[in-house]
């Protein structure tokens, strides 16, 4: 993500293209700020933008330490691969294996699973400079998504960690992850 202060930050693309923090915040979702989606509430971009802010789905894993009914997985895909196999791990030595599904961030719709976060009306390009010569941005006036998917986790369980599924590190190709979270805390296990 990209704001018009450091508007060269990120690329989700090869040609480019980043998100807008101006027009992400203008349709709801604001830095440093709660959001939420199936019932569960988590903090969109919590560090300064500019920072990286998205992990591209390559198999790793990332701890966590939470309880809760859903685990809700924040991002976007681009390309055509819009979900893959991650595995959810739980501190009491069982595992899952999931499908996180998160749609196409230009072409991608709501579903039963994945709902759109925000919509804003704008994303922006940067051209990269050729030696010694100058480098643009551009406002490209076509709508970018964040989207959440959400995951049942079995009563009474406790999340560890998530593997997620694998892809490329690169740009363009695959899941990005902007934000894990657990949350729906049944009654009697807070």
């Amino acid at each position: 993500m990209a704001n018009s202060a450091n508007p060269r930050n990120g690329a989700i693309t090869s040609d480019r293209r980043t998100f807008s923090e101006e027009a992400l915040a203008a349709a709801g979702l604001v830095s440093g700020k709660p959001y939420s989606a199936f019932g569960v509430s988590s903090v969109w971009h919590p560090t300064a933008v500019g920072t990286p802010d998205t992990l591209k789905a390559a198999g790793q894993e990332v701890a966590l330490s939470a309880r809760g009914r859903t685990l809700l997985v924040t991002g976007f895909s681009t390309g055509s691969v819009t979900s893959g196999v991650a595995t959810v791990h739980f501190t009491n030595g069982q595992s899952r294996t999931v499908t996180i599904s998160l749609p196409n961030w230009r072409t991608g719709v709501s579903t039963d699973t994945a709902v759109v976060v925000a919509e804003s009306a704008y994303h922006q390009r940067h051209t990269q400079a050729y030696i010694g010569g100058p480098s643009t941005v551009v406002r490209v006036d076509e709508p970018a998504r964040i989207f959440a998917t959400k995951i049942d986790i079995p009563p009474a369980f406790e999340v560890s960690s998530v593997t997620l599924p694998q892809g490329s590190a690169l740009v363009n190709e695959g899941l990005n992850i902007m934000g894990i979270a657990v949350g729906n805390v049944p009654p009697g296990l807070r």
